[in-house]
């Protein structure tokens, strides 16, 4: 630019007429205008060609990034399956004992995690990892069976594990105070002997007890039910009726019982026979015999009768 303007001055002053020179610099003037216009707007131009280039870089790496955030997101993977102790489904059934224990169960499954829900109250859980959880079950201070259930869970899959907890074992004792036997009861037109019998029981409260008779031969052989007194048989057909009732809350109470034999209920193939009614005592909830059953004397517990076996029938004595 500088060049420009000492060449207008020389030719100016030196060689041009002034109204010539006059119109040189006019020429220059607008000639220098023109170029500087031209490189302005080329710079803006230039300028805003490397902002749109910035900004389309800036765009598509935020678009890149966020491609790439939800190409690398994963749902939580669902489980095709789930196994509690190896087992599937509802089929599970754990027996804890009484007295409450640590139990461990075996998780298999192939989801990212499970998780345990709906426990009883009596069920407490103390530890859990990724293929196994451990349970704390309380003690049944209860004579009671207790039952419940609780689920195992992986997203979609689901394995309901049932609880039976058996009750507080019962220690339970009987005495037999005294015992009778009637001969020749008649009732609704059948004869019977009944048996009367006085008895105490601790450690069974609020349960349902059977006092149990049966009869016995002189050898200690057990009598067999006559053909139609089903209801007097035992699975393996001997004789024995019963007299149901229940414990108090009381822990030593005493019991009056009384039983009805039916003569002809019994069978018999001699004519004479002496035999013995046996008594003892039977517990549902322990579905068994009282073993530490002790009696006052062997005579209130095992009562002496004599038989006669005559044309079908039977009568019976005191012996």
């Amino acid at each position: 630019m500088k060049v420009s303007i000492i060449t207008t001055l020389l030719l100016i002053f030196l060689a041009v007429p002034y109204a010539e020179a006059q119109q040189l610099v006019t020429l220059n003037r607008n000639k220098l205008k023109t170029e500087h216009t031209t490189k302005s707007k080329k710079k803006k131009s230039t300028n805003k060609q490397k902002k749109a280039t910035g900004s389309k870089k800036r765009t598509s790496s935020r678009h890149t990034y966020s491609y790439r955030r939800h190409q690398t997101y994963s749902k939580p993977k669902e489980a095709s399956y789930l196994r509690v102790n190896n087992q599937y489904g509802d089929d599970i059934t754990y027996y804890p004992t009484y007295s409450g224990d640590y139990n461990i169960f075996h998780v298999y499954t192939d989801g990212r995690d499970y998780s345990v829900e709906m426990l009883p109250s009596w069920c407490h859980l103390t530890n859990k990892y990724s293929d196994s959880f451990t349970l704390y079950i309380d003690s049944n201070t209860s004579h009671e069976d207790r039952s419940d259930w609780f689920v195992v869970r992986s997203n979609n899959q689901k394995v309901t594990v049932h609880l039976k907890q058996s009750g507080k074992p019962m220690s339970i004792s009987a005495s037999y105070y005294s015992s009778y036997l009637t001969h020749g009861y008649k009732l609704n037109g059948v004869r019977y002997m009944k048996v009367n019998a006085t008895l105490r029981v601790s450690g069974a409260p609020n349960s349902k007890l059977l006092a149990v008779a049966t009869v016995q031969d002189e050898n200690g052989t057990p009598i067999y039910a006559a053909s139609g007194y089903s209801d007097y048989t035992f699975s393996d057909g001997t004789f024995f009726t019963m007299s149901e009732f229940t414990s108090t809350n009381d822990n030593n109470s005493v019991y009056n019982v009384t039983f009805y034999i039916p003569n002809n209920a019994l069978r018999l193939y001699r004519k004479d026979n002496n035999l013995t009614c046996c008594l003892s005592l039977y517990c549902e909830k322990t579905a068994g015999f009282v073993s530490n059953a002790r009696f006052v004397s062997n005579a209130n517990c095992r009562i002496p009768f004599y038989a006669k076996y005559k044309k079908g029938k039977v009568t019976t004595t005191n012996r």
